[in-house]
């Protein structure tokens, strides 16, 4: 998720980044919600993705809001487009974890969208929009509440002078994701997967079977815990109700470098901590570790 002006509580956005780098997760995303990949087999789209070390590379940018703040986008990708072009696309993900109006989420979506077309801007050039790359934003919305729903937004031309048809300009899209608690575990869809990931409390056992039968997942640890991380799904609300914070994120910390054999600082900056809070907790994360 993107944090306005640290609106955000700070131990959402890396679980939500944890969850959005997998690369099969990605993958799903891109072929349910984004036109271009809708026939590309997976792993056609995997290899649109750029991967180090088993997880998607995202851009971390901060772009202007309009009101002297900044939006950080944390979940933005540039990926190919498939068939073999050279052409690459923007991708923000979002997550909308509490409630808001149509109206409000869409304008939020759209203004997000414009300030990364406006970021591509080459100030000074001869032409400076001569490089801007297809944009697309897909929000995930956790506060649904009628049914399982796919909405998407695209740009269209319409000639109201004259006879023919306009050029088309395919610049933008939009897919609002509602997810509202209802899913299959024995139906291979991409509804069903996000909302086993973010609306259902099944332990963590049952989800790692699900993703990885199921689903075909190569790499399940990511989802796992970035899932337990973030404070909008029912798991992570039941298992984060007695404990602080900074615990939350000693305990997440401790896991991932066990897990994925990493250093601290390695966890901290996998996992989006901010420096107040790595200062907090470095110490309990060096004792449990040493334990």
């Amino acid at each position: 998720m993107s944090s306005e002006n640290g609106g955000n509580k700070r131990h959402d956005d890396p679980g939500f980044k944890m969850v959005v780098h997998n690369v099969d997760m990605l993958c799903w995303i891109l072929k349910t919600c984004v036109d271009p990949y809708k026939d590309c087999t997976l792993d056609e789209i995997k290899d649109c993705l750029t991967i180090r070390n088993g997880r998607v590379q995202g851009i971390e940018q901060e772009i202007p809001d309009g009101r002297g703040g900044y939006i950080k986008l944390d979940t933005a990708f540039i990926v190919r487009l498939p068939q073999g072009e050279n052409a690459v696309i923007y991708l923000n993900v979002e997550g909308q974890s509490y409630k808001m109006s149509f109206d409000s989420l869409a304008k939020r979506a759209m203004h997000y969208l414009s300030s990364i077309i406006s970021m591509q801007k080459t100030t000074g050039a001869r032409n400076p929009y001569a490089n801007i790359s297809r944009t697309f934003g897909i929000w995930l919305d956790f506060c649904g509440t009628n049914g399982n729903t796919i909405d998407e937004y695209r740009m269209a031309a319409k000639r109201i002078l004259g006879s023919g048809e306009p050029i088309p300009i395919d610049l933008t899209g939009l897919a609002i994701v509602s997810i509202d608690g209802s899913y299959a575990t024995d139906k291979k869809d991409f509804q069903s997967l996000v909302t086993a990931v973010f609306r259902s409390s099944m332990d963590d056992e049952k989800l790692r079977t699900l993703l990885t039968d199921t689903y075909k997942f190569r790499e399940t640890e990511s989802i796992i815990e970035g899932r337990n991380m973030m404070s909008m799904t029912e798991r992570a609300i039941m298992d984060a109700s007695n404990d602080t914070e900074d615990r939350v994120c000693t305990e997440h910390v401790v896991s991932v470098v066990r897990k994925l054999k990493l250093s601290i600082d390695e966890a901290f900056d996998l996992l989006s901590i901010s420096a107040e809070v790595r200062e907090a907790i470095r110490g309990d994360v060096e004792n449990q570790l040493s334990a």
